[in-house]
C-alpha cells in the first residue's frame, strides 16, 4: 500500500511540472495574433494552409 501512495505522490509532481512548463512556454497574445493574422494574409495571397504553414515558419526563423 505504501508503494502505490508513493507512485501517486510521484504522478501528482510530475503532473505539477508539466503543468508548469506549459503554463511557462505558452505564447503571448500579440504573438498568437501576429500568428493567426500571417495566416489569414498568406492564405489570401492564395497559398493553402499548408503553404502559409511552411512560409510562417520560414519567415519566423529568418528574423
Amino acid at each position: 500500500m505504501a508503494s502505490s501512495e508513493i507512485i501517486e505522490q510521484k504522478i501528482i509532481k510530475a503532473d505539477f511540472f508539466q503543468k508548469l512548463i506549459i503554463r511557462l512556454n505558452k505564447p503571448s497574445l500579440a504573438m498568437k495574433t501576429n500568428f493567426f493574422r500571417l495566416l489569414a494574409l498568406a492564405q489570401n495571397a492564395g497559398l493553402g494552409v499548408r503553404d502559409a504553414l511552411i512560409s510562417i515558419k520560414k519567415s519566423e526563423t529568418n528574423k
